[in-house]
């Protein structure tokens, strides 16, 4: 009896918190929102990256992301020095011509 008296008094509380309107919305809305991205020059952006990669490498144990960690400081460094160089897919062969 203890029990159904107590589910009597729940239901209604729950009913009444899943019928609450949010204003925040839901995920699936998130699809019809249109964003409006712009590049940003970040000073120093470069140098910054390495060294955000590099104090990973330092105060975190050896893990699967420490090698990703270590080629992405020899891309930083890459760029920083040559430009930009892509992410080493490129259609052209070593002797510049396209492959087909």
């Amino acid at each position: 009896m203890r029990y159904y008296r107590f589910s009597i008094l729940l239901l209604p509380i729950a009913l009444a918190s899943c019928a609450m309107n949010s204003e925040q919305g839901t995920l699936a809305e998130l699809r019809e929102v249109n964003l409006e991205l712009k590049d940003e020059k970040v000073e120093d952006g470069l140098e910054k990256a390495m060294e955000s990669y590099r104090r990973f490498l330092e105060e975190t144990p050896e893990s699967a992301m420490t090698p990703e960690a270590i080629r992405r400081i020899a891309d930083l460094s890459l760029e920083k020095e040559y430009g930009y160089v892509g992410d080493g897919e490129s259609s052209a062969t070593p002797s510049g011509t396209n492959k087909r």
